[in-house]
């Protein structure tokens, strides 16, 4: 759970420099004398350019983004792993093969309804 959360920090905040670094984007035109235009349209000179405060931002996003692969990443296996050892520990039946039955420990579910609801009840054997 926390590595989805550090997932999603990291997301934003690779949002958040792109976002930052949008001034500093420019693209051919023809309406511009440098031949350089904004997205915004307006003409972009190269001397509004800080190389310093550019490059620091770029390494911002790039760490943030590798943070963020890295986070989701670990949170994939980490899932992946619960999921399996949730499937070993309650749910395989123990000692050979065919259906679980109910004398057997692990997880049983039982949907439930009525006329204004309806839902799940799961009931965990040890």
């Amino acid at each position: 759970m926390a590595a989805g959360g550090a997932g999603t920090y990291f997301g934003l905040q690779v949002q958040k420099d792109n976002k930052d670094l949008d001034k500093y984007r420019h693209f051919p035109c023809s309406t511009a004398a440098s031949g350089s235009c904004r997205p915004d349209g307006t003409a972009y000179n190269t001397g509004d350019d800080d190389q310093a405060s550019v490059k620091r931002k770029l390494d911002d996003a790039d760490r943030a983004l590798t943070y963020q692969i890295i986070s989701l990443s670990v949170g994939g296996a980490v899932a992946l792993a619960g999921g399996f050892l949730f499937y070993k520990g309650f749910l395989d039946k123990e000692g050979g093969d065919g259906p679980k039955t109910s004398d057997n420990r692990g997880l049983r579910i039982f949907p439930t309804g009525s006329t204004s609801s309806g839902g799940i009840v799961a009931e965990f054997d040890f």
